[in-house]
């Protein structure tokens, strides 16, 4: 999956990331402290994501809907 409709791919601010997954700014920051997603931090202590890293968490995260999607027998 491609979350990225085109520009180039730079790093991203948690607004960026919570757009691009569809969801809340506070989710991103949530998935954060729980380790599911890594952030350097600027001087001034902003958050910044690595597109790679948002990338492979969405795939992860589709994959993990899908399978939780089937009935079990």
């Amino acid at each position: 999956m491609n979350i990225w409709k085109g520009g180039a791919m730079d790093d991203l601010l948690t607004s960026d990331v919570a757009r691009r997954l569809q969801v809340s700014p506070d989710t991103v920051r949530n998935y954060e402290r729980c380790g599911l997603l890594t952030a350097r931090r600027t001087a001034s202590g902003v958050r910044i994501f690595s597109p790679v890293d948002v990338e492979r968490f969405a795939e992860e995260r589709i994959s993990q809907r899908t399978h939780k999607t089937r009935v079990p027998r």
